[in-house]
């Protein structure tokens, strides 16, 4: 199947249109190499996936989720599995761009039929269970349907039960480890990487995260927010060995292993610093995104549910703040990476500040009528929620009544449509 899906993204935009127009057509242009696998209305949503990573319709997601439904069924052809988890990662992209429930209706469907195909492997099964979690749960966060809510929770509570959950543990909390886990393992899976450990991946990222300072009480710090960024960026970006080896890079100069080395391994240490350039301030909405729907579960599963209530500076200090904290994230990992080379001296521990995040669920369908739309700058994400960082001191100071300020309270449940200020 992965030579197929090669040959499929081998052709451009109107010869794939041609293939979809002519059955025929689509046979005499592809090898396919099992009798088994040569049904038509598969092989035309493949076509249709492929249409939609070219130019972005949604018209062509639409039509390869809706073939896939009610054409492929994957006890008789489980190969079709890893393209119903391709389109249910990117109709759950649509719904975050335009929060048209029609898409994430889809993405549960896709989800639910693929986590059935997947019973004998472990470690997918547990992606997917956790993926379908998140889905029911951004589902009763932007329609506020207490059902999706349930169904979030239940599949959670199956997701725990599993055997291969433990190992994705750490110190920066377990819920938010599966999370950050499951998503660069789903990434990873839609890019094809079929036959890497999974295993060893999961136990790359758990490492990083357990050589993290502990969050307080979903407090966080620009670093805890930009380390996840960069877990996502070289997930994106390496290959199988390169992306562990980076990981392991990344690992070693947070938990302080061993002395300055310079023998270091230098693609690793190159493939580092090339993705620290790249972690912009908009890297962190994805990590931010993963790490509240995560809080949000822990709360609801512990019985509490996640609330804030909170004095919140009116003036921009704050923005200004985590801006320069962000940076100061970049400097530190920047000089750890050096240091690791063996090209300056290793330094003293430095400081961050602490910040709660302001969540606010976003409104409307402000991209719905893009019919065509270029591909997105490397490392952004769309997200159903805007955040505000807040800077715990400046709170103290608020709350002690000390500048100007405003009361702000939200809970998860009835969110109203309120502000973004993350740069």
């Amino acid at each position: 199947m992965n030579d197929l899906w090669t040959e499929i993204r081998r052709l451009s935009y109107d010869d794939a249109l041609a293939c979809i127009n002519d059955s025929d057509l689509s046979l005499q242009r592809l090898s396919v190499p099992e009798p088994q696998l040569c049904q038509p209305n598969a092989i035309k949503a493949l076509f249709f996936l492929h249409c939609y990573s070219l130019l972005r319709a949604s018209n062509d997601l639409v039509r390869a989720s809706d073939l896939l439904l009610d054409s492929v069924s994957l006890v008789d052809v489980p190969e079709y599995a890893k393209f119903f988890h391709l389109a249910a990662s990117w109709t759950k992209d649509h719904f975050e761009r335009t929060i048209q429930f029609h898409f994430l209706d889809a993405t549960v469907a896709l989800l639910e039929r693929f986590l059935d195909s997947q019973q004998n492997n472990l470690h997918i099964h547990t992606m997917a269970t956790v993926e379908l979690s998140c889905a029911c749960l951004q589902y009763s966060l932007a329609a506020e349907v207490e059902e999706a809510l349930q169904s979030a929770l239940e599949n959670w509570k199956a997701c725990q039960e599993k055997s291969s959950i433990i190992s994705w543990n750490s110190s920066f909390g377990n819920i938010r480890t599966h999370i950050i886990i499951a998503h660069t393992l789903s990434r990873r899976y839609d890019s094809h990487h079929l036959k890497e450990n999974s295993e060893e991946f999961s136990q790359a990222i758990r490492a990083i995260l357990d050589a993290l300072p502990l969050p307080s009480d979903r407090q966080y710090t620009a670093l805890h927010i930009y380390v996840v960024a960069l877990i996502l960026i070289l997930s994106d970006s390496l290959e199988s060995t390169h992306c562990i080896q980076s990981l392991a890079t990344l690992h070693r100069i947070l938990a302080h292993e061993g002395t300055p080395n310079p023998s270091a391994n230098r693609e690793a240490c190159a493939a580092l610093a090339t993705s620290i350039g790249q972690c912009e301030p908009t890297s962190s909405h994805k990590p931010l995104c993963l790490i509240h729907m995560a809080d949000i579960l822990d709360g609801e599963q512990g019985g509490t549910a996640y609330n804030s209530a909170r004095l919140v500076p009116r003036d921009g200090q704050h923005h200004d703040l985590w801006s320069s904290e962000w940076e100061a994230a970049r400097s530190y990992i920047q000089r750890r990476l050096a240091a690791y080379e063996g090209q300056t001296s290793v330094e003293e521990e430095s400081s961050f500040e602490l910040f709660e995040f302001r969540v606010d669920v976003r409104q409307g369908t402000t991209h719905s009528r893009i019919r065509f739309r270029a591909e997105d700058p490397f490392g952004t994400h769309f997200c159903i929620f805007t955040f505000t960082a807040i800077s715990i001191n400046q709170i103290q100071l608020a709350e002690s009544g000390l500048g100007s300020i405003h009361l702000f309270h939200r809970r998860h449940m009835s969110m109203t449509n309120l502000s973004l200020s993350l740069p």
